[in-house]
């Protein structure tokens, strides 16, 4: 509950800080695992993100680089894991009815949702986004020619933080988990720390 107060808190009073968006951007525009012709795209759509979306998005991005994290699609992934929420505008009021309405039962924010697909009247979008972002993301970045990897770590960002502990754990059940795993809990640690 404090983590989602500190968010509150953070989407009111937090500025982006210009200096790390500047060097995010270059990193966008000399990143290895997307396409030199779609590094400027990506930057316009990184730029298109709400501010707290922004503000959050280089918080994850600087913390895995200040843990020492510096592979390029793991970093991307931690500027773009919720891009999909730019594609409505989703005001506060919007996160946190999101967030109590989930507490309450984890139905009700499919419903406000509706389906992924067709895209829901115009008063569902900014709940559609906040449900389906990980997908939206990833279609995103899947069209501007970004690697799989990015686009398997934005999708796969908020699949449950238990099932992906467990898939890096020691249990003998899983001796060998997957670069992907291990990145995508990484991310996902960052991403609530965040």
């Amino acid at each position: 509950m404090l983590y989602r107060l500190r968010q509150v808190w953070w989407a009111i009073t937090g500025e982006v800080d210009n200096n790390s968006k500047t060097e995010a951007l270059a990193g966008i525009a000399s990143a290895e695992c997307c396409p030199v012709t779609s590094r400027s795209y990506l930057q316009t759509l990184f730029l298109q993100m709400s501010r707290p979306d922004q503000r959050h998005a280089l918080a994850v991005w600087q913390q895995m680089r200040s843990q020492g994290y510096h592979n390029s699609e793991l970093l991307m992934a931690a500027l773009f894991h919720d891009v999909g929420k730019s594609t409505a505008t989703i005001r506060l009021y919007h996160r946190v009815l999101m967030v109590i309405a989930g507490r309450l039962s984890a139905k009700i924010p499919s419903w406000l949702a509706g389906p992924l697909e067709p895209l829901p009247d115009k008063w569902r979008r900014p709940f559609h986004a906040y449900v389906y972002h990980p997908e939206i993301g990833a279609q995103l970045l899947a069209e501007t020619g970004c690697c799989a990897k990015v686009v398997a770590l934005v999708r796969r960002h908020q699949d449950s933080f238990t099932m992906i502990q467990s898939l890096i754990s020691t249990q003998p059940t899983v001796a060998n988990p997957s670069v992907e795993d291990e990145q995508l809990a990484t991310l996902r640690m960052a991403d609530n720390l965040n």
